[in-house]
């Protein structure tokens, strides 16, 4: 259906020509070239202007037999006149270099006329073609000077169109932010004298720079504001279906296809009322970009080889002109001027000889496009062929390339589940380590209380000995109790030892404990004594005893980790004064606990590594690297944090967790 109404378009236009022909012709009849005379020539620039439509070949014909005439009667005005049309068509055809000689003498001319009006008709006019030349600069120079003869003579209107016509070409050399204060201050006018039509126009323009600046979310929200306020479609016919289709693109830029397909459906409903080439090929190409990103490579197809058909008609009904030489045409109708005289004078029956001959050239059209249309079709059929059984190799292709990916993510698979047996393996060897560590704590501090109830139970064995034999000391009840004391004492010191061994074996309880953080540190150091260097000094500063919610456990760990290395890195420290620091306090809603040594600082390159797993920075076979990746883990189940940094004398290890 799409397909025919671009064909149906084509044909509107061309019986639109048709029509605009017949009127043409009637004024031609009304020409006479047996003499020539003021109103003659301005009769035929009134023609020329009628067939700019229809025929541009001949409107640059009777310009330029207008701009001859007028030369030849001397008529400055009328010379002025036919060089500002001729250089009009010139422009319009896109040769640039003609149009701008011609508009330069009219120009000249009226500026010695003094007539401002003309003159600043060609001022503009002389800008459009710079412009569309993309020459950007020269055509901002012209239309400010429009603009500035507009603001002298008070012109609302002609302000309005120099504001409109300097944006557009701010926006074409990407000065957005000066595009953008024309199109405000043209709509501020058009606001102030009531113009809806300059309203619509500039808000659409101001909208449109926020598209192609990349901000399609603010130029949404302009595009719909204008929807809500104005009635475009009514007050704005020509500019309607750009406003819908600039709509579809920044629905596009921003990812939301339903929003783009529903503003595209509309854009073909508005084409159908109000039909325009340029907006048509906007059309298909948004449906192009639609279809391909939704996945429908069918109609994506199709749609771009109805956008390139948009394209070479609008290509073709400008190059055409372009291509022929209009000098030897004009030599070449010259030369017929005496037929064309003698068929002005029988005005009605060129007339009607013209209109058949146009409705059979129509006709041919039609039975050409007809054919172009079918011939297109089968084109597109047998592409569409052609491009099915590339997508089926490149299926077949993509099969391939799929178990290949197979294969490879098996073998990833395995070499993932070796890592992770080797990651048990070394988080066990952390473990053993830290257990290690733990045992021979244990052992050193357990042998002390041991040794005191040795020595109580030997002295309470030696009086028994004595009491047996019959020979006691007269003071033995006194020895006898002395003894008692020093083996409770010792029961007393390993029962101790054995408590703080107990807040090891929370791991099998997931819960958290009600424990005091201060008791856990001590309770490791109690551990590792038999590490502690003899020339470190412990420095203890306990601001917060309470208790709290923990898993004494993990806190342990991270404990014995920490502390333990900070007497490795003190034991090879040269300083004088080694000093282990530790602190609680309360910050905020979470406990700070800040372990500190002066065995120097960490390399500012690996102090962001110190928690990767499996960096260590110890001899081989000294760690496994693990230890305060462990750390960092076992802190997060606690939904706490734990940094590390280096201060002048050495590192600081801070552990916040919550206090309830």
């Amino acid at each position: 259906m799409k397909a025919g109404f671009t064909i149906t378009f084509l044909l509107f236009f061309l019986i639109g020509k048709l029509f605009a022909s017949y009127q043409s012709d009637s004024l031609k009849a009304l020409l006479d070239s047996s003499q020539i005379s003021e109103q003659q020539i301005s009769l035929k620039l009134s023609a020329a202007d009628e067939f700019m439509n229809s025929n541009i070949r001949e409107s640059l014909l009777l310009a330029k037999q207008a701009l001859e005439e007028a030369k030849r009667i001397n008529s400055k005005r009328l010379t002025g006149e036919a060089n500002l049309a001729t250089g009009n068509y010139y422009g319009y055809m896109g040769m640039s270099s003609e149009a701008l000689n011609h508009l330069h003498e009219a120009l000249d001319i009226f500026s010695e006329l003094k007539d401002p009006t003309k003159r600043i008709q060609a001022l503009q006019l002389i800008g459009n073609v710079y412009r569309l030349s993309k020459e950007f600069e020269l055509a901002l120079d012209y239309y400010l000077e429009v603009g500035e003869y507009a603001e002298k003579e008070l012109d609302s209107l002609l302000i309005i169109q120099s504001l409109l016509a300097c944006g557009a070409v701010y926006g074409n050399i990407s000065k957005m932010d000066s595009a953008l204060v024309m199109f405000r201050e043209a709509f501020e006018l058009a606001k102030l004298i009531s113009n809806k039509e300059a309203e619509v126009r500039s808000l659409y323009y101001i909208a449109d720079v926020h598209l192609y600046s990349g901000k399609p979310d603010q130029a949404l929200q302009l595009f719909h504001n204008l929807e809500k306020n104005y009635d475009v479609e009514k007050i704005s016919p020509r500019n309607y279906t750009g406003l819908l289709n600039s709509i579809t693109m920044a629905y596009f830029q921003i990812n939301d296809l339903k929003n783009a397909s529903n503003y595209n459906k509309k854009v073909w409903e508005a084409l159908e009322k109000y039909p325009q080439l340029g907006q048509l090929s906007d059309y298909y190409q948004n449906c192009y970009k639609l279809d391909s990103t939704l996945g429908n490579y069918k109609s994506a197809l199709s749609k771009l080889l109805l956008y390139h058909q948009v394209q070479d008609s609008i290509a073709s009904s400008k190059f055409k002109d372009q291509l022929a030489n209009f000098e030897v045409l004009y030599s070449l109708e010259k030369k017929e001027g005496e037929i064309q005289q003698l068929e002005f004078e029988n005005a009605l029956k060129v007339t009607q000889l013209n209109q058949k001959r146009n409705l059979n050239i129509g006709l041919g059209l039609i039975l050409l496009l007809s054919v172009v249309f079918i011939f297109q079709v089968y084109r597109s059929r047998k592409q569409l062929h052609e491009n099915n059984k590339l997508l089926e190799a490149q299926k077949k292709e993509i099969e391939l390339q799929s178990q290949a990916l197979n294969l490879k993510n098996s073998e990833l698979e395995n070499v993932i589940e070796e890592l992770k047996a080797t990651q048990q393996h070394l988080v066990q060897s952390e473990k053993m380590a830290s257990l290690g560590t733990l045992t021979a704590g244990v052992a050193h501090e357990i042998n002390n209380p041991l040794n005191f109830i040795n020595g109580g139970l030997e002295l309470i064995s030696n009086i028994i000995d004595d009491i047996k034999a019959g020979k006691p000391d007269k003071d033995y009840k006194e020895q006898l109790k002395e003894a008692i004391e020093i083996t409770y004492s010792g029961v007393d010191r390993a029962s101790a030892i054995v408590d703080s061994l107990m807040t090891f074996s929370y791991s099998g309880k997931p819960k958290l404990v009600e424990y005091s953080v201060t008791d856990i540190i001590e309770n490791t150091l109690l551990f590792l004594g038999s590490k502690i260097p003899e020339d470190v000094e412990i420095i203890k500063n306990y601001r917060f005893n309470e208790t709290c919610h923990v898993f004494p456990d993990k806190l342990h760990q991270v404990f014995l980790n920490i502390i333990d290395n900070a007497f490795y890195a003190l034991k090879y420290s040269t300083k004088d004064s080694k000093v282990l620091s530790m602190s609680t306090d309360l910050e905020g809603k979470n406990i700070l606990i800040e372990i500190c040594n002066n065995g120097g600082p960490i390399s500012e390159d690996i102090v962001n590594k110190i928690f990767d797993p499996f960096f260590t920075t110890k001899d081989p076979g000294k760690g496994t690297g693990l230890g305060l990746s462990i750390c960092y883990n076992l802190i997060k189940d606690h939904k706490g944090t734990i940094a590390v940094k280096n201060n002048p004398d050495g590192v600081v290890f801070q552990i916040l967790i919550p206090f309830q």
